[in-house]
């Protein structure tokens, strides 16, 4: 690996490079260091703001200063192609692109690899950092760049080998999938506070156009919806007989004699009386919360914990721990469930109330830091009992 700090002014102070690291690590890490310079926060936390602000990183691709290089795996496993010993050049097609040739050279070196290694920082075909196989490519086939600029082109090439048949290439090493990024600059480009905020600007210029539509009952409801859509001419016979005319047209004196205001116009001018039922509609609201809360304790049988059962209902698929620099991501049985992502607003404290309430129910229990469903614990003691064998605590 290689490591880089740079000066206030993103100039190198120390690089610090393990010999046997890829050719090209010192300018990624370079990169890396720009962008934590020019954002003021490190890469952890870089990361962070990009899944959950991933509009910050569209304005500034936008405005140039960083480039998305698409996503891929940073794993992936290689083996030979069914339809490897039946490609036209090696059966004597003379008439070979430079392309071609090149892509050939890169299937001889990749199976050339060993399948497995154990040496440390050796490249096998069984797991193949994706990053690290760019640089080696990068560094042993000549002209390679022209069919790929990138760590993400090189996985687009394995990716069209495989489909061609001439590789086998799977993403079976990696759980997940990472976005390749290239810094074009260590500064802020002008304009980036406009184009972050240019969302949000439209979403309260909406919003503004929204009140004043309701707000406004003295002038006419097609009249305001024309001006929203852009129209400037209302189609003729608008608000013109009792079937089509608005609340804001009969609340003026000046209709037709002999025509009479239906029952809908007059009941919407009169205040709708309800049932004070806040507190009822906040009860159904908690039970409905506990049930949900429920079902995800019990999908994980050994069980789980309040900041996860958080995340599932928060529709949140990975999360970052203290020390560890590479998000996790949550058990696939609270993935998987209906209710991922049913409470994007939910608060810790919510999650905490609904399982003290469901304890005092005897439905779940605390089990250290963890929460499991009470028939999960009653199936457990009684396997133990039947076998003799405990678990300390």
């Amino acid at each position: 690996l290689c490591a880089v700090v740079l000066d206030p002014g993103g100039h190198p102070l120390a690089v610090l490079r393990d010999e046997r690291a890829a050719i090209g690590r010192p300018e990624i890490a370079t990169g890396k260091a720009a962008g934590c310079l020019a954002m003021g926060f490190g890469g952890r936390e870089l990361a962070k703001r990009a899944q959950a602000a991933p509009g910050l990183f569209t304005a500034l691709a936008g405005l140039g200063a960083v480039e998305d290089l698409g996503d891929f795996p940073p794993y992936c496993a290689v083996k030979p192609g069914e339809l490897l010993n039946v490609r036209s050049s090696a059966a004597g097609d003379t008439a070979s692109t430079p392309e071609d040739l090149i892509e050939d050279r890169v299937i001889t070196v990749l199976l050339s690899l060993p399948a497995r290694s154990n040496v440390a920082g050796a490249l096998r075909r069984q797991k193949l950092d994706v990053g690290c196989l760019d640089a080696f490519l990068t560094r042993t086939v000549p002209a390679y760049r022209t069919i790929a600029e990138d760590v993400a082109d090189t996985w687009q090439l394995l990716a069209d080998l495989h489909d061609r048949g001439l590789l086998d290439v799977s993403a079976a090493p990696s759980r997940r999938l990472v976005t390749g990024i290239a810094v074009d600059t260590s500064t802020l480009p002008r304009g980036f506070l406009r184009a972050a905020q240019g969302k949000a600007a439209r979403a309260a210029l909406e919003i503004g156009l929204l009140r004043d539509f309701f707000n406004d009952s003295t002038t006419c409801a097609n009249r305001k919806l024309a001006d929203y859509f852009g129209v400037t001419d209302l189609p003729d016979g608008c608000c013109s007989t009792p079937a089509n005319r608005c609340s804001a047209c009969w609340g003026k004196p000046n209709w037709p004699v002999g025509e009479e205001k239906p029952g809908v116009a007059i009941a919407l001018e009169n205040p709708l009386v309800r049932r004070d039922t806040a507190g009822v509609v906040a009860e159904y609201m908690r039970q409905r919360l506990d049930e949900q809360v429920f079902n995800l304790v019990w999908a994980v049988v050994r069980g789980v914990h309040p900041l996860n059962v958080l995340r599932a209902l928060r529709g949140e698929e990975t999360y970052f721990l203290r020390g560890v620099d590479h998000p996790r991501r949550l058990e696939s049985v609270l993935i998987d469930s209906r209710y991922f992502g049913v409470k994007p607003t939910l608060r810790l404290s919510d999650v905490e109330q609904s399982l003290v309430r469901l304890e005092a129910d005897g439905r779940v229990v605390r089990d250290g830091v963890r929460w499991r469903e009470v028939s999960h614990v009653q199936r457990e003691i009684r396997q133990r009992s039947r076998t003799g064998t405990g678990r300390a605590s």
